[in-house]
């Protein structure tokens, strides 16, 4: 799996309001994912967590292998990745 997102939640601790209440996600490489729901769904919150721009109350968030929660170096490079990876592939068909 490329992504896998087990038993994700997120408090918010000033409302003490559940952001995400236990999700469950795999992705296979290649594989194409919409993420859908209404306003406060947490759309957006998930992203920012396997995106390691925010951090879960609980749960895991792994990218190809690596858990992006325990591993804080991580924090900012799965975008930084995205973007080398699309830099050089545009690159290398210039």
């Amino acid at each position: 799996m490329i992504v896998e997102i087990e038993n994700l939640t997120k408090i918010l601790s000033k409302l003490r309001v559940v952001a995400l209440d236990g999700i469950d996600l795999e992705l296979k490489q290649g594989e194409i994912f919409g993420l859908l729901g209404p306003n406060g769904a947490g759309k957006t919150t998930t992203i920012s967590i396997a995106t390691t721009r925010a951090l879960p109350t609980s749960g895991t968030v792994r990218i190809k292998g690596i858990n992006v929660v325990k591993h804080p170096p991580m924090r900012g490079g799965l975008l930084e990745l995205s973007r080398s990876s699309i830099r050089s592939t545009l690159a290398d068909r210039l």
